[in-house]
């Protein structure tokens, strides 16, 4: 059991945000847990993020920080953590998100201290906008690592980056967001338990800034690369890279049928996507439903899947 309680560090990472930057900050400054700090990476084009905290800067309520230059959105996440970060655990919070739960780091680090094989924690989130906040009962269920990856549908599927909350050593051994802001955690999932937390505690709010809204085609192959370095390193197994395949084209063709590619842009991305399968049979026949299919019946394919996994 552990006796000192660590010091937190909620991460806010932005651009161009300064009409939702302050209700996220503000979710962090109400969290409960007292041992925190609250970072912000301004990776704004302008000054108006900055001229819309002032108020929380100058009472130093939180720390910011405005970069010369726009480093993007992969290397702001990499900036905060290696960087600015003090804590010895990390949430990392995008400037248009917000927690509901005001009592969501206090309970994790309450269940942290009787079991500190923990190394990661993460709630569920919703995409609608809710206005209230409150103390909730936390309902946590704590597995290993490497038992969470056995079933990469259901990792992918209830991932929510905004309410991760791990362990900042183990996340620089695991170099998380190397890649993404995925990828990482399947590295951090193998070095030890994590405890989901069956409750929503925080909303991700759809604006046209989210990266996964405005994927171009071609964007999804260095995800494949990485799975298949993951692979010959063999810190993933065949199942999980044929999973992960599947799950990943599914995914990204509700995202092309939906942002309505031309059928050639479309086909193109498919023979591109067909080029990362390995011999597995299923692989290679969702590929083909996925061509054909229409929107509903892709995102009734990736229910099926996610129940079937």
């Amino acid at each position: 059991m552990l006796k000192v309680f660590p010091k937190v560090s909620i991460l806010i990472p932005t651009y161009n945000q300064e009409s939702y930057i302050n209700r996220c900050v503000q979710s962090a400054i109400d969290q409960s847990y007292s041992n925190k700090e609250i970072i912000v990476s301004d990776d704004s084009n302008n000054g108006n993020t900055e001229i819309s905290l002032k108020e929380l800067i100058d009472s130093k309520k939180i720390k910011y920080f405005k970069n010369q230059s726009n480093l993007g959105r992969l290397q702001n996440y990499r900036k905060l953590l290696y960087e600015y970060a003090t804590g010895e655990w990390i949430l990392m919070l995008d400037g248009d998100d917000y927690l509901i739960c005001n009592n969501y780091i206090e309970s994790c680090i309450n269940i942290l201290m009787s079991n500190p094989s923990i190394i990661y924690f993460h709630g569920q989130h919703t995409r609608h906008l809710i206005n209230q906040s409150a103390n909730i009962d936390l309902i946590p269920t704590i597995l290993s690592g490497k038992y969470y990856l056995s079933n990469p549908f259901k990792f992918y599927s209830q991932f929510s980056h905004l309410s991760t909350l791990y362990n900042k050593e183990h996340a620089v051994q695991a170099n998380v967001y190397e890649f993404n802001d995925l990828d990482g955690f399947i590295n951090l999932l193998n070095l030890g338990n994590f405890c989901v937390i069956n409750n929503v505690v925080g909303v991700w709010r759809i604006t046209n800034s989210n990266l996964s809204n405005s994927l171009k085609p071609i964007d999804i192959l260095p995800q494949f690369d990485m799975l298949k370095y993951k692979l010959e390193q063999n810190t993933i197994d065949k199942t999980f890279y044929n999973s992960s395949i599947l799950y990943y084209i599914v995914e990204y063709c509700l995202i092309l049928k939906k942002s309505n590619v031309s059928p050639t842009e479309f086909s193109n991305t498919i023979r591109l996507l067909s080029q990362q399968c390995t011999d597995s049979f299923m692989c290679k026949l969702f590929i083909l439903f996925t061509k054909f299919g229409s929107y509903n019946s892709i995102k009734l394919l990736s229910k099926l899947l996610s129940k079937i996994y």
